[in-house]
């Protein structure tokens, strides 16, 4: 049986989120954005991300974060960084095919909607991660790729708004795949327990 792919509704989980503490997801978007803007914070990206997914557990498990937790997903710098490589270095070559890149990309987009996720809440090193989330991939492969093509619209769809909204949307966007993750793998049994 096919695992469920839920988009509306992990939209809006994320929304209701991000509206209820706007601030607590916009900081963080903005110094994400704001490192990446140069060529040093491109590399480092995915390890921000990783704090970023961290920063969402935390509160999905009723848990206390702060924007600086960001800084966490240093602790898995090496594959983070690694499946971020590979990520762009395989985007850049299939975007590059005449008519089949765009689809392709969002292909192979969708294919490693897990590996951050995987790579921080599991500590998968960057092949396990890219293994799995390819396994994970193919179990409803359709759904997925709706849900990665609905997900990046909302995701940079703050770009209309001169640019500024995409520290609401994409954070909104995030939640949505952190959602994605939390219902198709789950949590370590270590670390869902509830503050008493």
């Amino acid at each position: 049986m096919k695992k469920e792919v839920r988009i509306g509704e992990w939209l809006k989980e994320g929304f209701e989120a991000v509206k209820s503490d706007v601030i607590g997801y916009a900081f963080p978007a903005l110094i994400l954005f704001g490192v990446c803007i140069t060529i040093v914070g491109t590399l480092i990206a995915a390890p921000l991300l990783c704090g970023f997914y961290h920063i969402i557990f935390q509160r999905m498990k009723g848990q206390g974060s702060s924007t600086g937790d960001l800084l966490k997903g240093f602790d898995v710098f090496l594959d983070a960084f690694l499946a971020g490589i590979i990520f762009i270095a395989v985007i850049f070559v299939v975007s590059h095919i005449p008519v089949l890149g765009l689809i392709l990309s969002f292909l192979i987009g969708a294919a490693f909607i897990f590996v951050l996720p995987l790579i921080w809440e599991k500590r998968f090193s960057f092949i396990e991660a890219i293994r799995e989330s390819f396994r994970l991939f193919k179990e409803n492969w359709t759904q997925l790729l709706l849900f990665y093509f609905v997900g990046s619209l909302v995701g940079s769809v703050g770009i209309l708004l001169l640019g500024i909204g995409i520290i609401l949307t994409f954070p909104i966007y995030l939640y949505a795949t952190a959602c994605l993750y939390r219902d198709w793998v789950g949590f370590d049994s270590t670390t869902t327990a509830l503050p008493q």
